[in-house]
């Protein structure tokens, strides 16, 4: 079992929406593959939210000092 291959599928998104003002994203995908030999489908949905640019820049500041916030 140790370094055999579990799960492979290839697919694509097939839906994709905002759901409000403030950048939460919703999206769905579908795979088609093979686990442990078996073919399946598998559907995905997710949701996600953008971050804020701030953030990424007070994580850049925050790292080239060395001091905890």
């Amino acid at each position: 079992m140790l370094g055999d291959l579990i799960y492979e599928a290839m697919g694509k998104t097939t839906g994709m929406r905002v759901l409000d003002d403030n950048g939460t994203v919703e999206m769905t995908l579908e795979e088609k593959g093979n686990v442990f030999g078996i073919e399946c489908t598998l559907t995905l949905t997710v949701v996600g939210k953008n971050r804020p640019k701030w953030h990424a820049i007070l994580r850049r500041a925050r790292n080239s000092d060395n001091k905890r916030w």
